[in-house]
Parts: structure tokens; C-alpha cells; sequence
């Protein structure tokens, strides 16, 4: 796939798939999902398959043809004419990164919580410089039941690999924020308060702790609110443009987002 034929997805739902199954495997040792579809069945098929992929890729050099890969197609997803040498600068195990890719396009699936009313949820900005948490938001709630199983987006909670949480920071300072009273105190309820709801009516965030949960925000306040909820803020996934550490942004579990 050349970098001009990306599929018409938010990137960032790349991003998140990596986080997710991540964070999923991490409680999958001590918590047994809830599910007839195993999900740990298809982790476990996943990760087996980017193993492969990795044996063969180091086998074979790591040129020419990807075997598990296929037909060096993992080279074609890095733009055809790509030079492997700097992409083994760039990328631990270029196959292996590609597999995983391929995995998350076959498997991924999230559930998007239905609780919340507009505007402060299920809604975001889509005509101002925090139009990534607006345009995500609606990317997902548009989407249709697919026939088929395909898409990112799925209605049966049992097979989500991840639980998107549909908070919007800027429409919570829009809407709620006071200034210039400096007291973002409500942004942190909200939070809290939304958290509670989803918990007490899903048995998903209890589950995990929240690890397998994202949020994304694009306000400077993001990270600030997550607080509201300790386990939001020290357990779930958070997609923000905030990434700034020393307001606790953490790498090994966070998203950056442009």
C-alpha cells in the first residue's frame, strides 16, 4: 500500500489498535473475557502470526521476499520503491511491523458507549483547530451495522477490543467553563461522573481497570481532566495533542495526537 492509498480511516485508530491490544493482553493473564467470541483466541492468533512473520523476515535476511508476508508486500506498504536498509533504521522488524498492521485491519474492533447525551458528549468542534476529537467522535457514530462483520466499529461489546469513551474536552470547556474563574473543577466531574455511569451499567471498565478504555482530547485541558478519574487518568489509553509529560502524558500507554 503506497502512503498515498491510506484507507479512509482516522489514523489514529491505527495508533489506538497497537495501545489496545497491548493494554488487553496485559489483564487477559487474570481476567477472563466475557465473550463467546474468545477474543484471547484471536490475540493469541494475532500475535502468532507477527512471530512468523519476524522468524521468516530475520531467515531471510530481511530482503526480498516476506514469506508469511507475502510477496514482499510489506516492502509495497512502505511506498513500493522503499529502501529496506532505512527502514530497518527506522523499524525493529519492517515484516513484522506490517503484519501487525494487517492484523489490526482484519481484527480490531471497538465499542463506542452509547450513554451521554450532546452537546458535552457524543459530540466535538469539526470547524476549529480541535476538530480531530469532533471529526473522530462523528467517524464513529455514523457508522452503519455492517452485514458483513467488516469495519472498526462493533455493536456487540463482547467482541471490542477496545471501549471508546466519548468525552469532548472543548465542547466541556465551551460549555461548561467559566472564565476567567480558573476553575476547571467541572471538567474533572463531568469525568468522573460519566465514568461511574459506564461502569456501573457495563461490566467492561471494572473488567480491565480501564485499560482497554480511550479518550481522545485535542484541548490543552485534556490531560487535566482525565484526572477526574484516577483510572482513566492511570490505566486508560489517552489520545492527546497535550503531550507535554510534565502534565502527565505518558508514552508507554498514550497517543499523540497532532
Amino acid at each position: 500500500m503506497a502512503p498515498g492509498e491510506a484507507p479512509a480511516r482516522s489514523f489514529v485508530v491505527v495508533v489506538l489498535a497497537v495501545n489496545a491490544l497491548s493494554a488487553i493482553v496485559a489483564v487477559a493473564g487474570t481476567k477472563k473475557a466475557l465473550s463467546t467470541v474468545d477474543v484471547e483466541d484471536e490475540l493469541d492468533a494475532a500475535r502468532a502470526a507477527i512471530r512468523r512473520a519476524a522468524r521468516q523476515h530475520h531467515r531471510r535476511g530481511g530482503g526480498g521476499e516476506g514469506g508469511d508476508v507475502g510477496s514482499a508486500n510489506w516492502l509495497r506498504f512502505y511506498g513500493g520503491e522503499a529502501d529496506y536498509d532505512l527502514l530497518s533504521r527506522v523499524y525493529r522488524n519492517p515484516a513484522a511491523f506490517y503484519r501487525s498492521y494487517v492484523e489490526m485491519e482484519r481484527r480490531f474492533k471497538v465499542y463506542v458507549y452509547e450513554e451521554g447525551e450532546p452537546p458535552i458528549l457524543h459530540e466535538g468542534p469539526c470547524k476549529n483547530i480541535y476538530t480531530i476529537e469532533g471529526r473522530f467522535i462523528e467517524q464513529l457514530e455514523l457508522m452503519s451495522p455492517p452485514d458483513d462483520g467488516g469495519g472498526v466499529r462493533t455493536w456487540d461489546p463482547t467482541r471490542a477490543h477496545a471501549f471508546f469513551l466519548l468525552l469532548s474536552v472543548s465542547q466541556m470547556v465551551k460549555f461548561v467553563y467559566r472564565p476567567p474563574s480558573q476553575d476547571r473543577a467541572p471538567l474533572r466531574a463531568i469525568v468522573a461522573d460519566y465514568v461511574r455511569v459506564v461502569a456501573a451499567r457495563h461490566p467492561f471498565w471494572n473488567r480491565s481497570a480501564g485499560a482497554d478504555h480511550f479518550m481522545l482530547s485535542c484541548h490543552d485541558w485534556g490531560p487535566y481532566a482525565s484526572r477526574g478519574q484516577p483510572e482513566l487518568y492511570t490505566n486508560a489509553i489517552r489520545a492527546l495533542c497535550n503531550a507535554n509529560t510534565s502534565e502527565g502524558f505518558r508514552p508507554g500507554k498514550d497517543v499523540r495526537r497532532p
